[in-house]
């Protein structure tokens, strides 16, 4: 066996080639090894010779192949004494992609630094050698070499190369030459040819990709850039941004790998603007880690823009895409959310742009509205309504009636949520849900029909109500924005759940946590968690739901929410009560009737007040003359239902007056029945749900047996 055979001089390539041509039979097999990067150089004379014995047929080429990661461990077992060698295979095997070369080199330099070592049997690589990537001194010599050799038209080509990225374009480094593309493609494909450092590229159906070439190994590439001086390495990183800058054809670059050149080229500012459009790029596609990378590069180059000017428009418009970001997987309340609007409010205020400024203002009123700051809420929305009166767009326009009447619904103003929630719809076409997306982090197209199927399933009108909340969710689920598809799914829960529906609610509820779970969306896996373990404890009793929606409720404040908790309390107290638990019901009802009073979110007090009179009647309460509180009780539910325009809480009071003016005194009955009668004609638009049912059957049971006594 001759080892390295391309390194033979030409007399030992003469008898090589005798040996294998003699005529007469001989015991004998010659083995020879060669690399073919070195044999395919044309001043190589190994490559004369094989091709002359390969034409008489007097020699057979193998290609060894590299080895799998099976094979890799097996060795790395046998040459470190490790039994065990585990997930560090892995690594090494993804480090040098089988290239035995690579992995000799790698294992020994690794050893060498006492990166690896086994310990009782057992292979350990320290977390250093996971970081960063090593380039042993060995192929580093082996790589200089080859480069050495190329011809002065090829280096600079292969230069270029290893700066722009692993796979590349003809056209990049062409214009970065100031050559012909044609000149490029010649030159790369002689080094392919001869299986110098690149090869062609292949796209996933096998097929070559013209002008197109990638390196054969991502350490060939590490060797390349390393050997560039830093002066000559940030002026072709500058030149390569500047290349692709010029002509965006080419490859239809991503703005974050622009960004990355003009970072490492020293042109801060630029880098700065790309990754800022990466960052919408990738919050669009929902690439929520991608863009919190490129959100982080780009405010660490911030103290890199000498003018305080620029330097703060570009903060900006950082903080904002920032701010929609981390409301989507932090939660709207969370602290880093509302410090960023914060400070793009400041920011806002002295760059002087009304358009940021309204983006900041609309940051600032959803946390303060998720966090149940309705007051401080309630002054956003004036303001953002102020200035979307003062000649913003109509997007804005859409969105600033939007938290009007999002902030009305949860104080229980049923007419003026309706009221803003048309201006709103109707403010803006619904063709920007892009722009929509990226400034605020969800189409209002699309949230205002949720908010609205909510304020009309509270006015009466039933049917309406839930084909508003369908036609959010269709809107959503053809925009396929996570967020927004998630909102859209839980108010569709929502307003199921208003009906007492439990099982279309358990099945839109399962669709908002299937969204939140495969987007790490924290704040409606919560919500839908809670609606979940609502519907499940109403279905089966004996299920876990309602250990589920207590669960859920406690991750969705360690959101740091508590817009919506009044609610969420009532249903858990209502599933409580009915396993048996009434002193437990009535803690959690008052401590969500005090929430709602001290927070100003009173649209729920009315169905806490039906539901603490209801419990108090269960018998299990230890209450004094409980018919005389649960009767004040609903009383003040039903007047605080008419002041709110919640004809739907109005109703369930009234029907629960009823059937205890029937238990407590025959002489009420009457004029509460006739309530109940009343409002169900007032009711715009009623249907067939359990409430109209109910109510329905009461009115017909109770003048059936007027009549009868008549």
């Amino acid at each position: 066996m001759l080892d390295d055979l391309h390194w033979s001089d030409p007399s030992s390539l003469d008898l090589f080639a005798y040996v294998a041509r003699r005529p007469d039979v001989a015991r004998l097999m010659l083995i020879g090894l060669y690399r073919s990067t070195e044999a395919a150089d044309r001043r190589q004379a190994l490559r004369a010779v094989l091709q002359e014995l390969q034409a008489r047929r007097c020699c057979e080429e193998r290609r060894l192949t590299l080895l799998t990661e099976a094979n890799l461990a097996a060795y790395i077992s046998a040459v470190a004494s490790a039994s065990d060698v585990g997930p560090r295979a892995n690594l090494l095997y993804r480090s040098t992609e089988g290239n035995p070369l690579f992995i000799i080199s790698l294992l020994h330099e690794l050893r060498a630094q006492d990166l690896l070592f086994d310990v009782d049997g057992r292979l350990r690589l320290r977390s250093a050698a996971v970081q960063r990537r090593l380039l042993p001194e060995s192929l580093r010599h082996f790589v200089d070499r080859q480069f050495e050799r190329l011809d002065q038209d090829e280096q600079p080509l292969l230069e270029i190369a290893a700066v722009v990225e692993h796979e590349w374009d003809s056209d990049i480094v062409a214009g970065v030459l100031g050559a012909e593309p044609a000149d490029v493609d010649r030159r790369a494909e002689s080094l392919t040819a001869r299986q110098v450092f690149i090869r062609e590229c292949v796209s996933e159906g096998g097929e070559l990709r013209p002008s197109r070439f990638v390196f054969q190994h991502a350490i060939f590439q590490d060797a390349l850039y390393q050997r560039l001086s830093s002066a000559r390495r940030q002026w072709l990183h500058a030149r390569v941004a500047d290349t692709l800058d010029r002509d965006q054809r080419i490859r239809g670059y991503a703005p974050g790998e622009l960004a990355r050149h003009f970072e490492q080229g020293g042109h801060g500012d630029r880098a700065i603007a790309h990754y800022t459009a990466g960052a919408a790029q990738s919050m669009h596609r929902y690439a929520t880690r991608e863009a919190d990378t490129q959100l982080q590069r780009a405010l660490a180059l911030l103290p890199t823009v000498a003018e305080r000017r620029t330097r703060e428009e570009h903060e900006l418009r950082l903080r904002l895409l920032e701010g929609v970001d981390l409301a989507a997987t932090r939660g709207h309340a969370a602290q880093e959310t509302v410090r960023c609007y914060a400070c793009a409010q400041q920011l806002s205020e002295r760059v002087g742009d009304e358009h940021q400024r309204f983006r900041a203002h609309v940051g600032l009123w959803v946390s303060a509205l998720v966090g149940a700051k309705l007051e401080r809420a309630a002054d956003q929305a004036e303001t953002l309504v102020r200035l979307a009166q003062d000649g913003l767009d109509a997007i804005e326009r859409m969105q600033a009636h939007w938290t009007a009447e999002v902030t009305a619904v949860n104080r229980g103003d049923v007419a003026a949520a309706l009221a803003h929630s048309n201006l709103a719809i109707t403010a803006a076409p619904a063709t920007d849900a892009a722009t929509q997306i990226e400034h605020f982090g969800h189409d209002a197209h699309v949230t205002c029909r949720g908010f609205s199927a909510w304020a009309l399933w509270l006015e009466g009108s039933l049917r309406r109500s839930r084909e508003v909340a369908l036609e959010a969710v269709t809107l959503a689920e053809a925009l396929r924005h996570p967020h927004t598809l998630a909102f859209a799914y839980f108010f569709a829960a929502f307003v199921y759940s208003l009906r007492r529906e439990a099982q279309p609610t358990l099945e839109w509820a399962q669709r908002t946590v299937a969204v939140g779970e495969e987007h790490a969306l924290a704040q409606w896996l919560a919500f839908g968690g809670i609606l979940r373990g609502w519907a499940r404890g109403v279905l089966d009793p004996r299920s876990a739901g309602v250990e589920e929606l207590a669960s859920a409720l406690s991750r969705y404040r360690e959101t740091g929410a508590e817009i919506s908790r009044p609610h969420f309390l009532g249903l858990h107290a209502e599933l409580v009560a009915s396993q048996g638990e009434s002193r437990l019901a009535l803690t959690i009802l008052d401590e969500a009737i005090a929430i709602a009073r001290r927070t100003g979110e009173v649209y729920y007090l009315p169905e806490l007040l039906r539901l603490r009179a209801a419990v108090g009647l269960s018998g299990r309460s230890n209450q004094r003359n409980p018919q005389a509180t649960a009767a004040a009780l609903l009383e003040e539910a039903l007047a605080t239902a008419q002041s709110h325009g919640a004809r739907m809480f109005e109703l369930r009071a009234a029907v629960d007056l009823t059937r205890l003016s029937d238990r407590r005194d025959r002489t009420g009955f009457e004029p509460a029945l006739a309530r109940v009668g009343a409002c169900l004609r007032g009711l715009p638009e009623p249907d067939a749900s359990p409430d109209i049912t109910a109510a329905s059957e009461l009115v017909g049971f109770g003048i059936g047996r007027t009549e009868g006594s008549a």
